[in-house]
């Protein structure tokens, strides 16, 4: 399972079981991804249809390892050719942040833990 986020709406709507599972640096991350994205590029688009892009939400590792390729697949690109990667700290796990330009005026933006509790990954 994972969340695919958008808008600020979309953020709202989902805040409540993501608080549970993201660290407030990693909710904040997102946060201020979706209002970049409103800004720039409207609050009603189609997120796959219109520019700009979305972000995507992996709660856990087993999503992320069940659904990364797909997603990467899906907008055909690379593992390797993420334009950052950042390191986000805060609760039980190490978080990753990566960023995919798709085109000039559409990204994506991945969400996924480094490790489980038990330290795995």
């Amino acid at each position: 399972m994972y969340y695919i986020i958008g808008t600020e709406k979309q953020y709202t709507d989902y805040q409540g079981e993501l608080k549970h599972v993201l660290s407030e640096e990693v909710l904040a991350s997102l946060h201020e991804k979706v209002k970049i994205l409103d800004s720039n590029y409207g609050d009603s688009r189609d997120l796959e249809k219109d520019l700009g892009g979305y972000c995507v939400v992996f709660p856990t590792r087993t999503d992320w390892k069940e659904a990364y390729q797909e997603i990467l697949n899906k907008h055909h690109i690379q593992k390797e050719l993420y334009e950052y990667r950042e390191q986000l700290t805060g609760g039980e796990n190490c978080w990753i942040e990566e960023l995919y330009i798709i085109s000039s005026d559409y990204g994506i933006v991945l969400f996924y833990p480094k490790q489980t509790e038990r330290g795995e990954g």
